[in-house]
This record gives structure tokens, sequence and C-alpha cells, in this order.
């Protein structure tokens, strides 16, 4: 076994950083682990586990290298690239924020699905606006805007970004019932104590 030791001068009392080697080769540290140089972890690709432990989990941050996984607050399923899991019964929130965007037309969006161009993959975004009224999420097939359209005051919009109701379609709209003893579809207009049937 090889220890180093060395003392650090601050404002505080002196803080001890130490490391380990054995003679397995396994290395341990106590105090803080800096390096200005970047650090690269099982470069060999060997099938090793990668953990940073927190005060209460023990996988706060856990990298599968056999599963090619990466968990947060938990050790990853197999069948997965990232999974993140909260550890009580709480409300649980992830976020993806940019505190910055000031200008109108920013957007913060997810991409999922095969690939990012041709049409292969959908897009989940949030369109900044400093008009609130303005302010909507979308839900699209990749560039192709506007497919599915919600507000920030509650109006849905199909095929058009700015729904002027709360429910908004631009184009044709099909309502069609399954074959019955009335096959007719219809509409109920509460507000107007009238129905449209048809």
């Amino acid at each position: 076994s090889i220890a180093f030791q060395r003392a650090v001068a601050s404002a505080t009392p002196s803080r001890v950083t130490s490391m380990l080697i054995d003679g397995a080769g396994d290395v341990g540290i106590t105090g803080e682990f800096k390096t200005n140089k970047g650090a690269v972890f099982n470069e060999g690709g060997g099938a090793y586990t990668f953990r940073v432990e927190s005060d209460n989990n023990a996988n706060m941050l856990c990298v599968d290298g056999t599963n090619d996984a990466v968990g947060v607050g938990c050790d990853p399923a197999s069948n997965v690239i990232l999974d993140v899991r909260d550890r009580a019964d709480n409300d649980t929130r992830m976020q993806l924020i940019n505190p910055y965007q000031t200008t109108d037309g920013r957007e913060t969006a997810i991409w999922f699905g095969r690939d990012n161009g041709a049409g292969s993959c959908a897009e989940l975004k949030y369109r900044h606006d400093t008009t609130p009224a303005d302010r909507r999420i979308e839900l699209n097939h990749y560039s192709s805007g506007q497919q599915f359209v919600l507000m920030q005051g509650g109006n849905i919009g199909i095929g058009t970004a700015a729904p002027g109701e709360s429910l908004h379609v631009s184009g044709n709209a099909l309502i069609k019932r399954d074959k019955g003893a009335n096959a007719n579809a219809y509409i109920d207009i509460v507000g107007s104590e009238q129905s449209n049937r048809g």
C-alpha cells in the first residue's frame, strides 16, 4: 500500500486530503479531489460501475459500465439509457430551465424518437414570449410546427400557432360514431342551451 497526505492551509482550520493505493490497485481519497487537466474513469472500457454518493443515497449518480446506463438517484435499470428516480413519497420534478431567455421566440425543447431529422422524431417544446398570452407549449413531429399547441391561457390549437378559442382547429375536422342504433355523431353546445346534431 502507498499513502499520500497533504495538509492545505485555509482561513478555516487546516483540512487534510489523503490518498491510499492498496495492493489490489484500489484508490481511496479522503478530502477534496481536484484536477485542472480533466479526468477519465474506466478508460479501458471495462464492465465497471462508477457511483457518487450523497448523505442519503448510495446512487446519487451511478454509471453502469455493464449495461451502458446512467442512473440519477438509483442503480439504473438495464433496459434504459437514463434512469431518474426519487426516493420517497414526494412531488417529483425535473427541470430544464433557462432563466436568461428574454427574447421573444426563444424555445426550450426535447427531441425524442429515431433521429433528429427527416421527420424521424418528435419535439416537445416551450416557446417563451414577453407577452404572457403568447407563451405556448407545442407537440410536433420534428420540423412540422404548430401541430398541437397549448397556450398559457388554456386555449388549444390544432394546426394553428394562435388558437383564438378554447379549441381551435385549422383545417378539416371529423367526428365519427360507430354504427349502432343511432349512427349519427353530434356535438352538444351546452352554453347556448341548444344541441346541434347531425
